[in-house]
C-alpha cells in the first residue's frame, strides 16, 4: 500500500504540489466552507474559555477543568467511529447545516444553568456529541471541494484559521463578550454565531456521499461493525498513515494538556487570575500561525514527511521552557530582576508549543487526505479524532489531579520528556524513509544502467 518516497530535500511527497492561499481562496465552494470554519471555530473556542474559566473561578481545581474537557472528549469515544461511517453515506453538506444548528440549541442550554457543575458537564457532553458528525464531514469536505494541488493551501488556511480563532475566541471574542454581555448575552452571541456558520454551509453544493449504496438510519447502523472493520484494515495496511495518524494525535494530546493547565498556570504559577489565560492562548495561536506560514516554504525544501519529528521536537523543547520558567515562585513574576526572564520564557515557551503543532498537523493532515480513498475519508478521520481523544482520556483526569498535588511546572516537565520520547521515534522512522527512498533509487539507477550495457 506504499508509495514511493522523494529522497531528503525533494519537494513533494506522494504527488503532493503545493499550491498558494489564494489559489484556493478563487474557490468558492472553499471559500464559504473557510468563513463558516472561521465563525463556528471562534465561537467554539470562545464557549471553551469561558467554561474553563467558569469552572476554575468556581473550584480552583485542574481537576476539575480537566474533567470539563473530559465530558466533550468522551463522546469521541463513545460514537465517534459510528459518526464516521455515517459521514460516508450521508451528504456532507446536510451534516455540516444540521450539526450547526443543533449546536445553537446546545449553547442556548447553558443559558438555564450556567454555573451549576454537573448541569455544564452534562450540555458539554451533548456539545461534544453532536460535534462528532461536524469534525469529519469538514474534514472530509476539503478534499472534495479543492484540487489535490491545492490541499497543502487548503489544510494551511484551515489551520490558519484555527489559530486565529484560537486568538479571537480565547482572546478577544470570549474575554470582551463575558465583561460586556455578561454569561448570557455571551451565550446568545455564539449561537448566533453558530447559526451564521449554518446558513456559509448551506451555500455548498451538495456533496453526494461516497460510499455507495446509499443507506437510511436503520441501515447504516446495522452494517456499522462492517463498515468500521473496514477502515481500520486499511489503516493497519499503511505504515505511512498510520504514523501520520499516531503524530496527529500526540500533538492533539498536548494541546489538550495545555488546555486543562493554562487556567492554572495563569492562576497558580504566574500570580494572575484564571481569565488571563489569554497570555498562554495568545503566544500559542500566534506560534501556529508563524508555523503555518512557513510551512510552504520548508515544504519546498524538505520532504513533508520530516517536518512533523522537526515539531515535535520544537514542541518538547519549549514545553520544558515553560515548566522551567513555572518552578519560579509568582511574586517573582510581578518584581526583581527575573521578571524580563521568566515572562520571556513564558512566552516564548508557548509560541514554541504553536509552532511545533503546526509543524506536525498539517504535512501529517495532507498526507492523511492524499493517502485515504474518498469513500473511506469519514471514517479514517473519525478514527483518528477517536484515537487522539481517546489517548487523552485517562491522561486528562489524571493530569489535573497530579498537577494540584505536585505542581503544574513538574507536570509540564513530564509531558515534555513524553514529546521528546515521541521525536525521536519520529525522527528515526523519517531517516529510515529517507533510506528506503535512497535504497528504491539507486536499485532504479542500476536497473537502468544494466539496460543499457
Amino acid at each position: 500500500m506504499e508509495s514511493s518516497l522523494a529522497p531528503f530535500g525533494t519537494p513533494s511527497d506522494d504527488g503532493i504540489r503545493p499550491g498558494g492561499f489564494l489559489e484556493a481562496l478563487g474557490n468558492s465552494s472553499f471559500r464559504y466552507l473557510w468563513v463558516a470554519q472561521a465563525i463556528s471555530q471562534i465561537a467554539q473556542n470562545a464557549t471553551i474559555f469561558v467554561l474553563l474559566v467558569l469552572v476554575e473561578r468556581e473550584t480552583h481545581s485542574s481537576f476539575y477543568t480537566g474533567l470539563l474537557l473530559l465530558s466533550a472528549l468522551l463522546p469521541t469515544v463513545l460514537f465517534g467511529m459510528a459518526a464516521g461511517v455515517f459521514v460516508d453515506r450521508w451528504p456532507k453538506r446536510r451534516i455540516l447545516v444540521t450539526t450547526n444548528l443543533l449546536r445553537v440549541l446546545a449553547v442556548m442550554l447553558f443559558l438555564f444553568f450556567p454555573t451549576v457543575l454537573p448541569l455544564i458537564f452534562l450540555v458539554s457532553f451533548a456539545f461534544g456529541t453532536i460535534s462528532q458528525f461536524f469534525a469529519p464531514a469538514e474534514m472530509a469536505t476539503v478534499p472534495s471541494v479543492v484540487e489535490r494541488r491545492q490541499l497543502i493551501a487548503a489544510n494551511g488556511l484551515f489551520n490558519l484559521t484555527f489559530s486565529a480563532s484560537q486568538l479571537l475566541g480565547f482572546i478577544l471574542v470570549g474575554p470582551a463578550a463575558v465583561k460586556s454581555l455578561g454569561l448570557h448575552g455571551t451565550f446568545v452571541l455564539l449561537a448566533v454565531g453558530f447559526a451564521i456558520a449554518a446558513v456559509l454551509v448551506r451555500l455548498l453544493p451538495e456533496l453526494s456521499p461516497a460510499a455507495s449504496p446509499r443507506l437510511n438510519v436503520t441501515s447504516v447502523a446495522l452494517n456499522i461493525w462492517h463498515e468500521l472493520i473496514e477502515g481500520v484494515a486499511f489503516l493497519r495496511r499503511d505504515s505511512l498513515l498510520l504514523l501520520a495518524i499516531g503524530q496527529m494525535t500526540v500533538i492533539g494530546a498536548l494541546l489538550l494538556a495545555v488546555g486543562t493547565l493554562a487556567p492554572g498556570y495563569a492562576a497558580r504559577v504566574v500570580g494572575a487570575s484564571a481569565s488571563d489565560a489569554f497570555i498562554l492562548f495568545g503566544p500559542a495561536g500566534v506560534g501556529i500561525i508563524a508555523g503555518i506560514v512557513v510551512i510552504p516554504r520548508l515544504s519546498g525544501r524538505l520532504a513533508p514527511h520530516l517536518l512533523p519529528p522537526i515539531g515535535l521536537f520544537v514542541s518538547a523543547g519549549s514545553l520544558l521552557l515553560m515548566a522551567l520558567a513555572g518552578l519560579a515562585r509568582p511574586d517573582q513574576f510581578a518584581s526583581g530582576v527575573w521578571v524580563p526572564i521568566l515572562w520571556s520564557a513564558v512566552l516564548a515557551g508557548a509560541a514554541g508549543v504553536g509552532i511545533g503543532y503546526a509543524l506536525v498537523n498539517v504535512p501529517a493532515q495532507t498526507l492523511v487526505q492524499t493517502r485515504v480513498p474518498e469513500a473511506l475519508w469519514g471514517r479514517v478521520f473519525a478514527a483518528q479524532v477517536v484515537l487522539g481523544h481517546f489517548t487523552a482520556l485517562l491522561p486528562l483526569v489524571a493530569l489535573g489531579h497530579v498537577a494540584d498535588r505536585v505542581g503544574i511546572p513538574w507536570v509540564a516537565g513530564a509531558i515534555s520528556a513524553g514529546l521528546f520520547v515521541a521525536w525521536l521515534v519520529s525522527w528515526r522512522w523519517a531517516q529510515m524513509r529517507v533510506a528506503a527512498a535512497e535504497t528504491q533509487l539507486s536499485d532504479v539507477d542500476r536497473a537502468i544502467r544494466a539496460s543499457l550495457e
